[in-house]
């Protein structure tokens, strides 16, 4: 990047309390690789030759920078996928379910994925369903990483049965819309003890069953 940057090394004079602007040029060649470039911007004191008071301090100031480069000829710049879509359990005890996603960034440069996930009932019983927006804090995702994304869907009720989730998103400066899809199960902790409950309950009263039977055979 340092054979991008045109005006290297200025100098500028400050005198007490004041404020000077400054700038860099960057002069971005057309057959630049995409990606993420870094490079640092440093402010130093420097003394005067002819200044009467030799006693100063010398300060330093490092602004570190990543710069983004797009080029257009390259396709492989702006790839963004769901990678994993998981609940915190199928079994619920509260009223609320945790809704993970694991987004992944496979392109060559840094990316800010925003969108919405949005629930529906396929087979079930609901109250409502549940839509929420994610990434609006937009948490910079850099080339080969990762993140996790949460929401959690709290319901006055309770919820039952098979549910789809439609997560869209979109990213880069193209403005990239993708969709994903996903299907899962859950249950009331409740449900699921008299469900279990149930063959339990029957074999103990065919059990009782026979034996009041024996014994009216015994007595009849």
């Amino acid at each position: 990047l340092e054979y991008f940057i045109k005006n290297k090394n200025q100098q500028v004079t400050l005198l007490p309390n004041e404020v000077v602007q400054t700038s860099i040029d960057i002069e971005i060649p057309n057959d630049a690789k995409s990606g993420d470039y870094s490079f640092v911007i440093s402010f130093e004191s420097i003394l005067k030759d002819n200044a009467t008071d030799k006693t100063t301090v010398n300060s330093k100031i490092l602004i570190p920078v990543i710069m983004n480069v797009i080029n257009d000829s390259d396709e492989s710049r702006e790839i963004v996928t769901i990678e994993d879509f998981y609940i915190n359990s199928n079994i619920y005890f509260g009223n609320s379910i945790e809704l993970n996603f694991l987004i992944k960034n496979n392109g060559i440069t840094n990316c800010i994925p925003r969108g919405t996930l949005e629930v529906k009932k396929i087979i079930g019983i609901s109250e409502e369903n549940f839509s929420s927006d994610f990434n609006n804090d937009k948490k910079v995702i850099f080339p080969d990483g990762k993140r996790k994304i949460t929401a959690n869907w709290a319901f006055p009720g309770f919820v039952l049965g098979q549910y789809s989730v439609d997560l869209t998103y979109v990213y880069g400066t193209r403005n990239i819309v993708e969709i994903q899809h996903f299907t899962f199960w859950v249950l009331p902790a409740w449900f699921v003890i008299i469900i279990i409950s149930l063959p339990t309950i029957f074999i103990i009263y065919k059990l009782f069953n026979s034996k009041r039977l024996r014994q009216n055979i015994q007595n009849g």
